[in-house]
């Protein structure tokens, strides 16, 4: 029985190291200045 114990607690581990790592990969603000952002007078694109 203390096996089982054992397995169920390395399981249990295992899917929160998971959990944290999809939720750290997320993506977010990055160097394009974040999503839908359009193309505004003061981007990049229009400067001169």
């Amino acid at each position: 029985m203390k096996k089982f114990g054992r397995y169920i607690s390395l399981i249990g581990i295992l899917a929160l190291v998971l959990a944290a790592t999809a939720a750290w990969a997320q993506p977010g603000m990055g160097p394009g200045g974040g999503q839908g952002r359009g193309w505004g007078a003061g981007d990049p694109h229009f400067r001169n």
